[in-house]
């Protein structure tokens, strides 16, 4: 009955894949749940375990489809990339997704039900089985890259999957719009984005009490109201006291924002709300001490986590020894995970969706968001309050907060360890405000004056730093810098373009995504504009432009294609023809003061340049 439907069929190709992918109980859970989350509500609850049953019987009909062989397929040509790049693969592309990873990621496929929108997947943990699932589902709506090489395509590919070097996996629902829209959209405003808000979907209720509940159920431990409520309130009272860090190359000061400047006004209403629906429990708005806050929750982590025992005998007090702690204790394991929910809890208080907006799909690994250094500052000093308090003096915040240690990783003491933010900290979960296409044969400037952001004659706000900051305007650079067209490129193949513009921190951020060749890849046009303004240029020399490298240089650089990410120890060569839009892709790639533009003059006087000034990439 079920394959004589369109509906019908889907339904059967999905639970097969969850039946191979899941445990029974998961596998009945995440069909509970859509069911719950997608169908009206008016229909009867259903049991997981009934639908585990429907499921089973299913997937044993359906046998046949082969699954697992469709899995080992994409395993290997997944694999075939990464050895064909000489790259080492990343040891989580066959990481098993969590029962919320996956339910997440159907709500989000089930936005597609709208032709506007598109789907995209990026990151590296547990996506050799998301690729494998929407091969199975969908083979004709998708598109897979591999590190910016594409492996599966189709003209029509509402689905992109990105499979990247590192990082957790994403699921983000993007809305496209088409040209003629662009050219008559009124100005954006604060004011608009504030009504765009209002009429938002969200898909995170209740992710962090079930986040909780699954990690301490997975060592026997169960979630108590009160340490669900503790966790809720301090979450409410540390939020507000903290702020992100950016990546700006110009004002790198001036790139940390406060939650209160992020959050506006009603900022601590917001907090509120967000807590409660991520938490499913009610604040307790009335408790305005941090400090009492903090005790509380620390009492209650500690009493929770009291049955795990340390098997590395670091976890203790001190903060000078939580360096030397093992990554395989027990004890520390479970802290991190629990702390990864804790810092992703705090950033969907930061999200402004335009739309559906789905959290980070892996929250156990990489999956911390905020700056983890800034974290500890700011409980240091909460700390020196409490032990002022009781000692005087002798307060040293050095010792203070020794449990809130083991909520965050090791990694996130080092001072440049901003995790998780997407688009390079310039935006968390960007919202795609516009997104057009820009054809091979079109000519596309933008002019970047001021920080400002121009196109079409008309004002996006800003794009990168603070105008204030007066970086741009203060830089001796000549004009023609300023303007980077894009024209029809002079290579084999023209580039087509699409182009994003997307919203995020009270910020616009300029994106593109370019095919060509069998390549997919992401370009910051911030970061290339950037790249293309402040990259030095090389000197005339008296030798011929097409002089021959010498053979003692070439084992010292790589000639890498444009979109190709660059060798860590290869001075890297970016061939563009001279061609100004395969120049401004490249640029994407070269960060600030790492590369060298090749005007005139050998590739050999550039190399040398390049080895002199510590530069890793020429664009030639």
């Amino acid at each position: 009955m079920l394959g004589d439907s369109a509906g019908g069929q889907a339904i059967s190709l999905l639970m097969t894949a969850l039946v191979c992918i899941h445990r029974r109980g998961s596998y009945g859970l995440i069909l509970s749940r859509l069911c719950s989350s997608l169908l009206p509500a008016s229909m009867p609850a259903s049991n997981p375990a009934h639908l585990a049953d429907v499921a089973d019987l299913v997937a044993a009909k359906a046998a046949q489809l082969s699954f697992g062989n469709l899995l080992a397929e994409q395993t290997h040509r997944i694999l075939s990339v990464y050895d064909q790049l000489g790259m080492r693969p990343p040891a989580e592309l066959l990481d098993l997704p969590s029962t919320e990873s996956t339910q997440q990621l159907f709500e989000c496929l089930s936005q597609l039900r709208e032709d506007k929108h598109i789907v995209r997947i990026s990151g590296s943990v547990g996506i050799i089985y998301v690729v494998t699932l929407i091969l199975f589902m969908f083979p004709y709506s998708a598109m897979v890259a591999v590190q910016s090489i594409i492996i599966h395509d189709n003209e029509r590919r509402p689905i992109i999957i990105q499979i990247t070097a590192e990082g957790p996996t994403k699921v983000q629902v993007e809305t496209k719009l088409s040209l003629d829209s662009v050219i008559s959209d009124a100005l954006i405003t604060k004011e608009t984005r504030t009504a765009i808000r209002q009429r938002c979907t969200y898909l995170w209720d209740g992710w962090v009490e079930q986040a909780l509940r699954v990690e301490l159920g997975r060592y026997g431990l169960i979630l108590r109201d009160e340490f669900l409520q503790a966790f809720c309130d301090f979450i409410v009272q540390i939020t507000q006291h903290l702020q992100l860090s950016g990546h700006s190359p110009l004002q790198p000061a001036k790139s940390q924002k406060n939650f209160k400047e992020l959050l506006g006004w009603n900022y601590q209403r917001r907090i509120l709300e967000t807590c409660k629906r991520t938490c499913q429990c009610t604040p307790a708005v009335n408790t305005i001490d941090r400090v009492k806050s903090w005790r509380h929750f620390s009492s209650i982590f500690a009493y929770t986590l009291a049955p795990i025992q340390c098997t590395c005998d670091y976890c203790g007090p001190s903060i000078k020894d939580w360096t030397r702690v093992s990554r395989r204790c027990t004890a520390h394991v479970l802290s991190r995970r629990i702390g990864s929910i804790f810092s992703n809890s705090i950033m969907c208080c930061l999200l402004e969706p335009q739309g559906s907006v789905s959290v980070s799909m892996d929250m156990n690994r990489g999956g911390c968001t905020i700056d983890g250094s800034h974290i500890l500052r700011t409980i240091r000093s909460l700390g020196g309050e409490i032990s002022a308090e009781e000692i005087g003096d002798r307060a040293s915040p050095q010792i203070a907060y020794p449990a809130f240690l083991s909520l965050i990783s090791p990694r996130a003491y080092g001072n440049g360890d901003v995790l998780g933010a997407s688009s390079q900290g310039s935006s968390i979960y960007p919202v795609v405000l516009e997104t057009l296409e820009v054809a091979s044969n079109t000519a596309f400037t933008f002019v970047l004056r001021e920080g400002v952001f121009i196109h079409d004659g008309k004002y996006y706000e800003q794009l990168g730093p603070a105008k204030e900051s007066g970086a741009l305007h203060a830089m001796t650079v000549p004009q023609e810098h300023f303007l980077a067209p894009i024209t029809l490129s002079a290579l084999q193949q023209p580039l087509p373009l699409t182009v994003s513009l997307r919203a995020g921190f009270n910020e616009i951020l300029l994106s593109f995504n370019a095919q060509a060749s069998g390549w997919y890849f992401f370009v910051d046009a911030y970061e290339a504009v950037q790249a293309l303004m402040y990259l030095d240029t090389s000197w005339h020399c008296p030798h011929d432009v097409d002089s021959p490298l010498p053979s003692i240089l070439e084992q010292d650089v790589a000639i890498r294609k444009v979109g190709m990410s660059p060798l860590l120890d290869k001075i890297n060569v970016y061939t563009t023809h001279g061609d100004r839009r395969a120049q401004f892709l490249a640029g994407g790639f070269v960060r600030y003061k790492d590369g060298c533009l090749l005007r005139t003059g050998c590739l050999t006087c550039s190399v040398h340049k390049a080895q002199q000034l510590g530069y890793r990439s020429v664009i030639v």
